[in-house]
């Protein structure tokens, strides 16, 4: 549990450390039912924790503050649009009363998507014709490379998949699927 005394120092440790996590991270500070305070990491763009945020009741930070114990959760994508690992440590009082809790929310990511940045410039290069590699979730692009002889500017990231794209398919098939012309070949799977 952590004390409340020591909430100012903690504000002053992970406003610094946020942007050292990779893949982001979000800190939040609970009293009572309500965030009053929220660190999101420079590179995080999630925006569904904020200040005056009301936690519900049966949310793992609420469960914690009642069991005055620290709990982690993982959280589907359903909740907030990306899966998510939670974790709640019970703020105390000098009388020992559980009074909110400190919380970070930690996207949880496939290593292919961690990856990306790393292996997809260089993969995009191998294709004499050009490629455009993109990695999306079930509804959207999320990331895209493209070569320097081939781009589809139009496909960028945070773009929505028409049901009839290919990725579309690929996921509702659940199997590798792939278009070929002579000036590109595009692969995608689920």
């Amino acid at each position: 549990m952590i004390s409340k005394q020591s909430l100012d120092a903690l504000k002053t440790f992970t406003e610094f450390e946020a942007n050292l996590i990779p893949g982001g991270v979000v800190y939040g500070i609970i009293e009572g039912d309500t965030m009053t305070w929220v660190k999101y990491s420079d590179n995080l763009d999630l925006n569904v924790f904020y200040v005056g945020l009301k936690l519900d009741h049966n949310s793992t930070t609420m469960t914690a503050i009642r069991e005055k114990r620290a709990m982690s959760q993982n959280v589907p994508r359903s909740a907030y649009g990306t899966r998510l690992t939670i974790s709640s440590i019970p703020i105390i009082d000098e009388q020992g009363n559980s009074i909110g809790a400190f919380s970070m929310a930690i996207p949880k990511l496939h290593p292919v998507v961690k990856a990306f940045p790393d292996f997809a410039p260089m993969l995009s290069e191998m294709f004499s014709e050009g490629v455009q590699l993109r990695l999306t979730d079930l509804n959207k692009i999320v990331l895209t490379q493209s070569s320097q002889k081939f781009d589809i500017p139009s496909l960028k990231e945070g773009v929505s998949l028409n049901e009839n794209s290919i990725e579309s398919k690929a996921i509702k098939s659940k199997k590798a699927s792939g278009r070929r012309s002579r000036y590109s070949r595009i692969w995608s799977s689920s």
